[in-house]
């Protein structure tokens, strides 16, 4: 990456909110020949064919496994941009592409009594659950089919990936150092921290559990009340789990550009 570049995007993690140095990196990708990525940078959020909102992630450095204080040991470089899902995949997403809806948590469910008071509107929202590792390569490869792309394709984040986004452009030691999950699953959205940790928090999910590839250009996708966490795959080292992230985990889906 060249150093002017990286400057670019760290004024955007610097500046979440104000569109302009994203106008401006991509202005300047545009003109080094990166017409693909500039369009990524003038929309860096995205609905995709089945509606899952995804945000884009500049590439950067932190500080890994830091919490309570101590930052982490390790600097961790996330070397291309990419995207992740701003909410779990949803039960009405999973339908739309698999035509079932495995969730405990649903009308035919076995947890359907605990959500029978939820209109049906509410509950095509909740997070898919109770979905396999193997089910979720499958969603993968359904998607990756239905939106053919020859610069970036859905698997699951990388445990980096996913920190990383969490910690909402957190690069110093210091700022890598808090806690950046919560200790019990909570329905409390913060009005505080609208920033790129708290949208992708709500869990890219702070999913605990997380599988790692090598991406090229993918992207990434969440679900919405912590559970399943679909991404663009492209890449060795699938952990081999016999089950997606549950509703307390929170992943996400991630593209990386």
């Amino acid at each position: 990456m060249k150093a002017i570049e990286a400057s670019f995007r760290q004024d955007c993690l610097n500046h979440v909110k104000d569109p302009t140095p994203w106008l401006v990196f991509s202005d300047w990708l545009e003109e080094d020949g990166q017409s693909a990525l500039a369009a990524a940078y003038r929309n860096r959020r995205f609905r995709n064919s089945i509606g899952m909102e995804m945000v884009l992630i500049p590439a950067g450095t932190f500080w890994m496994g830091g919490g309570g204080g101590q930052p982490g040991e390790k600097q961790v470089a996330i070397a291309h941009d990419f995207s992740i899902g701003v909410y779990p995949v949803t039960q009405e997403q999973w339908w739309a592409l698999m035509g079932n809806n495995p969730s405990h948590f649903s009308r035919a469910g076995e947890g359907w009594n605990r959500v029978e008071s939820i209109s049906d509107a509410d509950l095509k929202q909740f997070p898919v659950e109770s979905v396999s590792w193997v089910d979720a390569q499958e969603f993968l490869y359904r998607l990756n089919t239905r939106e053919p792309s020859r610069d970036w394709e859905y698997r699951l984040p990388t445990a980096a990936q996913w920190e990383y986004s969490c910690r909402g452009g957190a690069a110093s030691p210091h700022d890598c150092s808090f806690h950046f999950y919560f200790n019990q699953p909570t329905m409390i959205c913060l009005p505080t921290r609208p920033t790129l940790t708290a949208t992708i928090h709500q869990a890219r999910a702070a999913r605990a559990c997380t599988w790692s590839g090598q991406p090229k250009w993918a992207r990434t996708s969440r679900t919405a009340s912590g559970s399943t966490t679909c991404t663009a795959t492209s890449g060795s080292g699938a952990r081999t789990s016999s089950r997606a992230p549950s509703a307390s985990s929170g992943r996400l889906l991630a593209l990386s550009w």
